[in-house]
């Protein structure tokens, strides 16, 4: 049976209901589909960061098969899990509009714009050269947790504690800052694993108000506008 881990870093200990209603459609979707699917919620920790290499470690340790990183913020369709666990790929999510009435973000970069993106020859998703995919909704796979882990500095953060390995960072690469969640996609890329995403699949994002968004309709639109000159990628 696949194991399954849906890790939730939570700073406040709390999850939107948005959150909580795709989570529990997704655990019955799972136990339908033959998933042992099982999550974990780690809260109080300022350092983001340290929340999310303590994830990955819980993962490794107990030896699942499949990591999904989701935000206490997001929420998905049930039937996106299984789909993203099917793509034969170790590196794969959704997008997340960002929380802005200004312009339509998503959580994604591709430095040389919209019509650099690819097609996978086996599954219907994208990347694209330098492809940057943040934490809101993203599976890793066994060969990608462990690439990340086995080439990451350890480190103890208290007494007592199991160590953990330094693969959530936030620091300047190539002179950009790079956040601690799409970092990982800069790492996994050093050991050959590129990441990938459903265009298809775009999350809502709660804040004061919830956000939503189609990331594959906006993605041709800045295709069509790249090559008109009139916009640049994000």
């Amino acid at each position: 049976m696949r194991r399954v881990l849906i890790g939730t870093p939570s700073y406040e200990g709390k999850d939107d209901v948005w959150y909580a209603h795709s989570l529990a459609q997704t655990v019955r979707l799972c136990a339908a589909s033959g998933i042992d699917l099982r999550e974990i919620f780690l809260a109080y920790d300022a350092i983001i960061q340290n929340c999310r290499n303590d994830i990955l470690a819980l993962a490794i340790r107990h030896n699942f098969d499949d990591l999904f990183f989701i935000d206490a913020d997001q929420d998905w369709k049930p039937e996106w899990i299984t789909k993203l666990l099917s793509y034969p790929v170790d590196c794969v999510g959704a997008a997340v509009r960002k929380k802005s009435d200004q312009e339509e973000l998503y959580n994604i970069r591709a430095p040389e714009g919209a019509n650099s993106f690819y097609i996978h020859p086996n599954a219907p998703i994208l990347s694209a050269k330098d492809m940057a995919l943040g934490c809101g909704l993203l599976r890793l796979s066994r060969k990608a947790m462990r690439a990340l882990w086995d080439n990451s500095e350890e480190y103890t953060g208290w007494p007592g504690k199991e160590p953990s390995r330094w693969v959530f960072d936030i620091r300047p690469v190539n002179g950009r800052l790079v956040g601690e969640d799409t970092m990982i996609s800069e790492k996994l890329r050093q050991h050959g694993i590129e990441t990938w995403v459903d265009p298809h699949m775009t999350c809502g994002h709660t804040g004061v108000k919830k956000y939503t968004g189609n990331f594959a309709a906006w993605l041709a639109k800045q295709r069509t506008t790249e090559l008109s000159g009139e916009l640049k990628w994000h």
